[in-house]
């Protein structure tokens, strides 16, 4: 069983960031050789400065290499009566406060209308129908919400725009 998943709109996503990442390593990695050309690099703060940020996008590379590895593309069942992933979902707080979400599989770049089902928010909302009230608690912050309508995957791609 692959450890993640994506839709396929998720998948397109974490492609773009795969290749995001790709473009910081090769910037960083030419602005690394262009720092310590003709210099004594391990003396010039700007070749080291650019070594971290090589480092640091390449570790990046491989974890996201490795969850693409072991993924699966999934095609959402187009429901509306349980929230799933591919769906959206419309929830109010009790303050008011109306937040709407596309429900993902896996999300690698955080986003203000994407959830994914691995976060806090995201197992409290799988399974939940219409009506539902759950409780969020993250530290000190407690919020609770009710959900006011789960939209179909076919309608739910207009979230992520």
């Amino acid at each position: 069983m692959s450890k993640y998943v994506f839709t396929r709109i998720g998948y397109n996503c974490f492609n773009e960031q795969l290749k995001r990442v790709q473009e910081h390593l090769a910037r960083a990695t030419k602005e690394k050789g262009e720092a310590g050309a003709g210099q004594d690099a391990w003396h010039d703060e700007g070749h080291k400065i650019s070594l971290v940020e090589e480092m640091m996008w390449s570790q990046r590379l491989g974890c996201l290499q490795e969850i693409l590895s072991d993924c699966k593309i999934i095609d959402p069942q187009e429901q509306n009566e349980t929230i799933s992933i591919g769906n959206g979902v419309v929830i109010e707080y009790t303050d008011g406060t109306i937040k709407r979400f596309y429900i993902e599989g896996y999300v690698a770049e955080p986003s203000l209308n994407i959830v994914s089902l691995s976060s806090p928010l995201g197992r409290l909302l799988i399974g939940a129908r219409v009506g539902d009230s759950r409780t969020f608690i993250l530290g000190n912050i407690r919020k609770v919400f009710l959900v006011k309508e789960i939209i179909l995957p076919s309608e739910a791609i207009c979230l992520l725009e």
